[in-house]
C-alpha cells in the first residue's frame, strides 16, 4: 500500500443495507491526516446526537401518552371481535353497515375543513377527485375481504394475516426494483415462512379454512393500495377532507354490492336490510361500538399519540394488535386459543413485520442522511434532527388496519 493510500474494511448493516467502511489511513501529509480526522470527528458527532435525540425523545413522553396508547391498542383490537359476533349479516351488507356509520361521522369535520382550506388547496382537491375515489375503492375491497375472513377462519389468523401490509410493501419494493435494505429482505423471507406455519393449522385450530386465510391475504393487499394513496395525498390534503370522500365512497360501493348480489334490499329490516342497523337495537349497538371506540378513538388516539411518541414506536405497538384481538375473542368466548402451528407461525410473522418496519424506517433515515450530507446544507446537530423527521401520518398507516 502506498502512502497516502486508504484500506477499507466494509461492514454490512443488515437493517439498512449500508456499508459502513472502516478507514486505516497510511501516513502522509499532516494536513491530509488532520482533514481525515476532522471528518471521523464530525461523522462520530452526528452519530452522537441521533442517539442522544432518540433518548430525548423517549424521555420527554408524558405519562398519560402510556395509558393512552394501551387504551387505542384495545380499541383497535376490538373490532374484528365485533365483526365475528355477527356471523348471520352477509359479507357486503356488514362491510357497508361498517363504512356507513364511520362515513357519517366524518362528514362534519370534511366540511369545516373544506371551508377553510387554502383555495390553491380546494383546487387541487377537485382535480385529486379521481385518485380520492380509487382510495375509495380499495378501501370498499379491503373491508369485504376483511369481513369475509373474519366469517370463514379464525380471529387469530385473520388478524395475523391482515397485519402484513409492512411486509406486502417490502416485496413490492423488490418485484419494482426499488431501493430495498438486506433487513427488508431478510424480514420479508422470514414473514412468508410465518405464512406458511398458518396454513398448516388448517385441520388443527378450529374454524380455519384456506378460503378464509386467502381472505385475510388480500385484505392485506388491497389495504396496501389504499395506503399507497393515502401517502401521497395526506402530505398536502387535511385528514378529514381526505378520509370523509374516501369513506363515504367506499360505503356506497360496497352497499351497491350488497344489493346487486340481493344480500340486502332498502326496505327489509334486520341483516337484510341495507341500513337494517338503525332498525334493529342488537345491531345499533355493534356498529355505533365500531365506529365510535375502534374507528374514532382508537385510530384518532394512535395519531394523536404521535404528538408525544416517535411514529415508529406506536407502528411496533400496532402490531400486537393480533394477539391482543386473539385473547379478547377468547374472554367473549368467540375465539379459541391457537394451536401450536399458529402460535409458531404468528410469533415468525409478528417478528418479520417488525424487523420490516425498523429496517425500512432505518434505511429511510439513511436515505435522507446521504441526501443531508450530498447537500452539505446542515451541521452536525441539524443533521441529527432532520435525520429522524418522518411524516408520521404515513408512518402510522403503514402499521394500521382499518
Amino acid at each position: 500500500m502506498q502512502p497516502g493510500e486508504e484500506s477499507e474494511d466494509v461492514a454490512l448493516d443488515v437493517f439498512t443495507d449500508e456499508r459502513r467502511p472502516s478507514i486505516v489511513t497510511t501516513p502522509t501529509s499532516s494536513g491530509n491526516l488532520k482533514g481525515d480526522h476532522d471528518q471521523d470527528d464530525l461523522s462520530l458527532l452526528g452519530q452522537r446526537e441521533r442517539r442522544q435525540d432518540s433518548r430525548q425523545a423517549i424521555r420527554r413522553i408524558p405519562l398519560f401518552a402510556w395509558p393512552l396508547l394501551l387504551a387505542s391498542l384495545a380499541s383497535v383490537s376490538s373490532a374484528g371481535v365485533i365483526f365475528a359476533s355477527l356471523p348471520e349479516v352477509p359479507t357486503f351488507t356488514l362491510a357497508a353497515w361498517r363504512l356507513q356509520t364511520t362515513g357519517f361521522l366524518l362528514i362534519p369535520g370534511a366540511i369545516y375543513q373544506y371551508v377553510n382550506v387554502p383555495p390553491g388547496d380546494r383546487q387541487r382537491f377537485h382535480r385529486s377527485l379521481l385518485l380520492i375515489l380509487a382510495s375509495g375503492a380499495f378501501l370498499a375491497v379491503h373491508f369485504s375481504f376483511w369481513v369475509m375472513a373474519i366469517h370463514h377462519t379464525s380471529l387469530t389468523h385473520a388478524l395475523l394475516i391482515a397485519s402484513a401490509p409492512p411486509l406486502l410493501i417490502a416485496m413490492g419494493l423488490l418485484v419494482l426494483r426499488k431501493p430495498i435494505s438486506l433487513g427488508e429482505v431478510l424480514g420479508t423471507c422470514m414473514g412468508m415462512g410465518g405464512v406458511l406455519l398458518l396454513t398448516g393449522s388448517q385441520n388443527k385450530d378450529g374454524k380455519v379454512t384456506l378460503t378464509g386465510d386467502l381472505s385475510a391475504l388480500m385484505t392485506a393487499v388491497f389495504f396496501c393500495g389504499y395506503i399507497v394513496i393515502g401517502s401521497h395525498m395526506r402530505k398536502w390534503l387535511p385528514l378529514f377532507l381526505y378520509a370523509s370522500p374516501v369513506t363515504n365512497f367506499a360505503a356506497f360501493l360496497v352497499s351497491f354490492a350488497a344489493v346487486m348480489c340481493h344480500e340486502a334490499t332498502f326496505s327489509s329490516p334486520g341483516n337484510a336490510g341495507l341500513f337494517g342497523w338503525t332498525t334493529d337495537k342488537s345491531y345499533l349497538y355493534k356498529i355505533v361500538y365500531l365506529a365510535i371506540v375502534p374507528g374514532l378513538i382508537g385510530h384518532t388516539g394512535l395519531n394523536a399519540l404521535l404528538k408525544w411518541m416517535p411514529a415508529l414506536l406506536v407502528s411496533l405497538a400496532l402490531t400486537s394488535t393480533p394477539l391482543m384481538g386473539t385473547f379478547i375473542g377468547w374472554y367473549v368466548g368467540l375465539a379459541q386459543m391457537p394451536g401450536v402451528w399458529t402460535y409458531c407461525g404468528g410469533t415468525i410473522l409478528l417478528m418479520s413485520t417488525i424487523i420490516v418496519i425498523i429496517a425500512g424506517d432505518r434505511r429511510e433515515k439513511a436515505a435522507a442522511a446521504a441526501d443531508a450530507d450530498s447537500a452539505g446544507s446542515c451541521s452536525p446537530k441539524d443533521f441529527g434532527s432532520q435525520v429522524g423527521e418522518v411524516d408520521p401520518a404515513i408512518e402510522l398507516e403503514l402499521a394500521e388496519k382499518v
